[in-house]
């Protein structure tokens, strides 16, 4: 299925100002192992490109939505930093191979189907340098995934028609032993199935894995 952007001219965008507490911790772990290089994969408004930045990490990122691009960009400047931000698409990533000491995507890579996730996988290891780390998530596959309500475009995959600023977007769900099939040339570091996590200001009853990953 083709990419689809986030709508963000009807999006309350204030709950994603913010660098989320997972995010937090993961930066610190990569301060204390010296990487460098970040890549912000699906930057959205720009809240981790920024924090990460002010970190002292040098980031690259890149988004779908034009509008978001242009926001990550002007906040970076405000606040006087650096960093390299293009449009791109999460199934072919704008950089080349080997440019990262690690990679960041929160709450994005779900938003494809079963064979888009695949080319995303693999657009990971092929950015990451050897020993590398990334850090994604990806919606959990749970008791009500057979009956939700939302369009079905293949096995693991549902699409909302309800207007929205996901309207139309896809969204990928796994089992763990997908993950760990996914994600088989990696090195799993952690693996994590959160039950409750806050969405847009709320509490969120769609469960989802955190994973910590390392490239061989």
């Amino acid at each position: 299925m083709e990419s689809k952007a986030w709508n963000w001219s009807i999006a309350d965008k204030t709950p994603w100002r913010e660098p989320s507490k997972e995010v937090v911790g993961i930066a610190y772990r990569w301060k204390s192992k010296g990487f460098k290089e970040v890549i912000d994969y699906g930057c959205g408004l720009g809240r981790h490109s920024l924090f990460l930045s002010q970190m002292g990490f040098h980031v690259k990122g890149f988004d779908l939505s034009p509008e978001a691009v242009e926001e990550t960009k002007k906040s970076m400047k405000e606040a006087g930093q650096v960093g390299e931000f293009k449009l791109g698409d999460i199934k072919k990533a704008p950089f080349e191979d080997g440019c990262a000491d690690a990679i960041l995507s929160f709450h994005v890579i779900s938003h494809t189907d079963s064979k888009g996730i695949s080319e995303v996988v693999n657009e990971l290891h092929r950015l990451l340098v050897p020993g590398g780390e990334f850090f994604v998530d990806l919606c959990a596959k749970g008791e009500g995934f057979a009956t939700d309500p939302r369009r079905r475009i293949d096995e693991n995959t549902l699409v909302s028609d309800e207007p929205g600023p996901e309207q139309g977007i896809p969204h990928f769900y796994a089992s763990k032993e997908q993950m760990k099939d996914l994600f088989r040339d990696f090195e799993i570091l952690n693996l994590e199935r959160v039950r409750a996590y806050v969405l847009d200001g709320k509490i969120s009853s769609r469960d989802h894995f955190y994973l910590l990953g390392r490239k061989k």
